[in-house]
């Protein structure tokens, strides 16, 4: 009788379990779920998921569990989203004059009330409360329902094969001309590989979550051997992670073939000092990969656009030696704004919104206020998460976004100690993969980014083993 119930059980969570990577999945065919449409439909769900979750006695005590361990995350981020509410919220006049000087003559200008928001578009802030709310929801679900190592190499199996399935269709796509079709239009970047995405470098770093995923299973079960999975998922996942690495590189995107380089090398280190040999199962997998990167990169794309779109300097510095914002009219942003130059423009917004921000999600908004008579320039981000965080929360909401940033690394610092996970290495590239993109890109702005990006970082927090 036991035995009947925990098999049970045992389907359950696997149920649960397809379900979450099956609404993730969904999302990725549209964009990355990069749409206000998508934003509140992934809510509705993930809410639903989460309550239905808390009527199960098991997941209700491993939820009073998670908060009692990470108090000061789960306030920081009551306060984060406090905060968030208060940039869109309706303020006197004479209060938001104090407060925010230049979105008071922002909204004296176009429709002057007695009550006014900190922020620039209430309409998309509020979208961004609800993403942020998403997240948090995401990284609820990972910790309650992948619990135990084989609901890990599970998750990491499943998302295998989606890196696969997206990797796939890009580059076939793109061999056929990147031609129209029901779920996507293409409009920008024709001649590189975006699959459902839009962006290449948004995509490329879609591919380069799951090729992390994928290196992280064959790891566990080629070099440390804890999951002794079927030797046939093992060569799925090879195979699966070379179509992902092909993927990447015909997005010709600068920072996704960068990533992707930083972590084939990380993992490589990381066998060499696990096995003590030069060459492993996982080192010589590593050589075939890149041998037959560069044959099928060689064959059927061509070296030169990847190596010309790594003349950055060129690019980013000397055709503008003063920095200034070029304001030739383009459809492809990077052709008319460079990525140094929308920093330095974000940075500038920052200053003029130093204390409060102009509104989560409200780049754009900004940058239309500053070019509101130039029809042909765009920009819905900085290009550094960073500096778009800086000007739309303003100094205060960054400190507390800094604040739970810390705190969630001193979690991580806490499990490398203490060593809670043997995924806790994976931080590392996490980590990295954080600070280049904060730096340089948006890509942690697309929401099925976000998503999976929190779930690796839960994962590699949680106390598995």
């Amino acid at each position: 009788m036991f035995h009947q119930i925990k098999q049970r059980t045992l389907s359950i969570n696997q149920l649960y379990q397809f379900f979450f990577c099956l609404i993730f999945f969904l999302g990725t065919l549209f964009n990355g779920s990069n749409s206000f449409l998508l934003i509140k439909i992934n809510f509705i769900f993930l809410f639903i998921f989460f309550l239905h979750l808390m009527f199960k006695k098991n997941f209700k005590t491993n939820f009073l569990y998670l908060y009692k361990t990470n108090k000061n995350i789960f306030y920081l981020f009551a306060i984060f989203i406090i905060f968030l509410i208060f940039q869109v919220v309706p303020l006197p006049n004479f209060f938001l004059s104090f407060i925010s000087e230049n979105s008071f003559n922002f909204y004296k200008n176009i429709n002057f009330s007695n009550y006014n928001p900190i922020s620039l578009n209430i309409y998309f802030s509020s979208h961004e409360i609800i993403n942020y709310l998403n997240i948090f929801l995401i990284v609820v679900l990972t910790n309650l329902i992948f619990y135990k190592k084989k609901h890990i190499n599970r998750f990491l199996f499943y998302f295998s094969i989606m890196g696969f399935f997206h990797a796939f269709f890009a580059v076939f796509w793109l061999l056929n001309g990147n031609p129209d079709f029901i779920f996507k239009d293409t409009i920008y970047y024709s001649n590189s590989a975006t699959g459902f995405f839009i962006n290449r470098t948004n995509f490329s770093f879609f591919l380069v979550l799951t090729f992390l995923i994928g290196l992280q299973y064959l790891y566990f079960n080629n070099i440390k051997m804890i999951f002794k999975e079927d030797k046939f998922e093992i060569f799925y996942v090879r195979f699966f992670l070379l179509f992902i690495s092909i993927g990447i590189i015909s997005t010709f995107s600068r920072l996704g073939n960068f990533y992707l380089l930083i972590i084939v090398l990380y993992y490589l280190l990381i066998s060499i000092i696990n096995t003590n040999k030069l060459f492993n199962r996982f080192s010589i997998f590593f050589i075939v990969l890149i041998l037959f990167d560069i044959l099928i990169m060689g064959v059927y794309f061509g070296g030169n656009q990847l190596i010309s779109r790594f003349d950055f300097f060129n690019y980013e510095l000397l055709s503008n030696p003063n920095n200034q914002v070029n304001l030739l009219s383009s459809k492809d942003i990077e052709d008319n704004l460079s990525r140094l130059k929308l920093i330095s423009l974000g940075f500038e917004f920052f200053k003029s919104y130093f204390y409060f921000g102009y509104g989560a999600g409200a780049f754009e908004s900004a940058f239309f206020l500053l070019f509101e008579n130039l029809n042909d320039i765009y920009a819905n981000h900085a290009h550094s998460d960073f500096v778009e965080l800086l000007g739309e929360l303003g100094i205060f909401g960054f400190i507390i976004f800094i604040l739970l940033f810390i705190n969630i690394l001193y979690r991580g610092v806490d499990a490398y100690i203490g060593k809670y996970s043997n995924l806790h290495f994976l931080l590392i590239p996490l980590l990295l993969l954080f600070l280049f993109n904060g730096f340089f890109d948006f890509s942690l702005n697309i929401s099925s980014n976000q998503f999976l990006f929190a779930s690796l970082v839960t994962m590699s927090l949680k106390k598995y083993f």
